[in-house]
């Protein structure tokens, strides 16, 4: 179940309290709990959040604490009333550079209707890094950071690498048509889609299995 996080989306309580018993609610690269966002008027500390996750993506469960001495990670649900509304404006609204898209997943408690927590999906985003306060951000193994111009300057070569990639790609199908001269008078829409992260699972799940190389 390692990294699980990564790639968690739980949809009721049942699914918090199963991770919580696992100990898998715990700050990662990707992953970060926290008791409740803070007040409007510091609104940028969320915007940093999801600047820094935007690199790698990630998840934010609001509605879990985790004390910063020794105690335990508990469940604390909340009011979350407008609160995924006020998250995608931050999101979008100027506060991070470029804007940011994110998802958003209400997760109602069982005991109380009227509460509930809620995971912001930040996808890794394909204009990261993103700056916030005029400082790129980005986030180390648990905790945000401000990156130095090299990782900058690594990010942004990595990304025009991917888009290099891209065009290749393309200008690979379109040499490839198989389509017969007398259609070609008409449009042709060409597209390629590879994922960006992969599971590291991913073969297992597919397999049903963990020993893929029996399998083979």
């Amino acid at each position: 179940m390692a990294g699980m996080t990564e790639y968690w989306e739980p949809r009721t309580e049942a699914d918090l309290e199963s991770a919580l018993a696992q100990g898998l609610l715990k700050e990662t690269h990707f992953f970060d709990a926290k008791k409740q966002p803070p007040p409007p008027q510091k609104n940028d500390h969320i915007a940093v959040d999801f600047a820094s996750f935007a690199v790698d993506g990630g998840r934010i469960l609001y509605g879990a604490d985790q004390p910063k001495s020794s105690g335990p990670t508990t469940l604390t649900p909340f009011d979350t009333t407008q609160l995924a509304e006020r998250l995608d404006q931050i999101a979008r609204g100027g506060l991070i550079d470029p804007p940011l898209r994110i998802r958003c997943i209400d997760i109602p408690s069982a005991t109380d209707p009227a509460l509930g927590y809620l995971l912001a999906v930040v996808p890794r985003s394909p204009d990261a890094p993103h700056m916030v306060g005029g400082q790129y951000r980005g986030r180390s193994d648990r905790t945000n950071t401000i990156l130095s111009d090299i990782e900058v300057r690594r990010i942004m070569a990595e990304r025009e690498e991917r888009q290099r990639d891209i065009s290749t790609l393309l200008e690979e199908e379109v040499a490839r048509d198989p389509t017969g001269p007398e259609l070609r008078k008409y449009g042709h829409l060409f597209m390629v889609a590879q994922p960006m992260r992969a599971h590291r699972q991913l073969l297992s799940r597919a397999l049903g299995t963990q020993d893929w190389q029996l399998w083979l």
